[in-house]
């Protein structure tokens, strides 16, 4: 974990890195493990629900409903839209990955690092 990293977005990642690497039931288990335990303050609600999406206990269009409005910042969007991409693409659904990836750029680059890696992964998937 990186210095203001919260522990759930470490948690994020990593499944996201198990599922590449073939381990989606262990990754989803120790995940949804996880997210069964008492969250402490610094965990944040969109990470703590993009969790919930990634073991099953959210669906994308709730995800969306509850944290793609104007009060959300425009790093929570890019996240929100990273993390959904990257979902979708390990659902099986390039092309809605694109498209969330896509929404991840809007509004341009941030100096929080999700967008560079919404912009990376975004070029990646196109070129397949």
């Amino acid at each position: 974990r990186r210095k203001g990293e919260s522990a759930i977005e470490g948690q994020l990642f990593l499944w996201l890195a198990r599922c590449r690497m073939g381990e989606e039931e262990q990754a989803t288990r120790e995940l949804r493990h996880y997210l069964d335990r008492p969250h402490f303050w610094e965990d944040s609600a969109l990470d703590v629900t993009i969790g919930g999406l990634f073991v099953g206990q959210e669906s994308l269009a709730e995800l969306l409903a509850t944290f793609d409005r104007h009060g959300t910042s425009r790093a929570e969007r890019t996240r929100l839209f990273f993390f959904a991409g990257l979902w979708r693409e390990l659902e099986g659904s390039p092309d809605e990955a694109r498209a969330l990836l896509g929404k991840a750029l809007e509004g341009g680059a941030s100096a929080e690092g999700t967008w560079e890696l919404a912009r990376h992964e975004l070029e990646r998937l196109e070129k397949r």
